[in-house]
């Protein structure tokens, strides 16, 4: 075998045996800036929720910063609105309305959202899971016949 040869072995060799460094892409998890925090605080409405582009408290916006929170590793229980309710606790008590339209149908990629933000705290409401597998298509995709006029 060459010297080239060994060589590169030999380097290939020591560098996988060298640490490696975790690098965050932002600040570390459980580190939210305080006037970030301040800000989501004045936004936060009085059911717990966080505000739409329109004003009053919207489930996906809601959703949304529960997934935040989590990514950032931050308990969302944080934020406590000026009523006391919780993000969870309008989540709870708006999602059923958000996710189906006026006849009962689902609409599944709503419903995910909601499934994946009230996961983030152990808040899985029984048969969602289910509701959502049975708009699976058999091309794969999620899919119902549900519709609502947002106008």
């Amino acid at each position: 075998m060459s010297f080239k040869k060994i060589t590169t072995l030999f380097l290939l060799f020591v560098v996988t045996l060298l640490p490696v460094n975790k690098v965050y892409a932002g600040p570390p998890p459980g580190n939210i800036p305080t006037i970030t925090l301040q800000y989501l605080q004045a936004q936060q409405q009085p059911d717990g929720g966080m505000p739409g582009l329109s004003g009053p408290s919207d489930p996906a916006t809601t959703a949304r910063a529960l997934l935040a929170f989590k990514a950032h590793g931050v308990n969302p229980i944080v934020l406590s609105s000026t009523g006391g309710k919780s993000l969870v606790d309008f989540l709870k008590e708006s999602y059923p309305d958000y996710i189906v339209d006026d006849n009962g149908l689902l609409f599944p990629g709503n419903a995910g959202l909601m499934l994946a933000a009230l996961a983030t705290s152990d808040q899985i409401p029984a048969g969602l899971s289910d509701s959502i597998l049975a708009t699976l298509q058999p091309d794969g995709s999620f899919s119902t016949a549900a519709s609502k006029d947002l106008t």
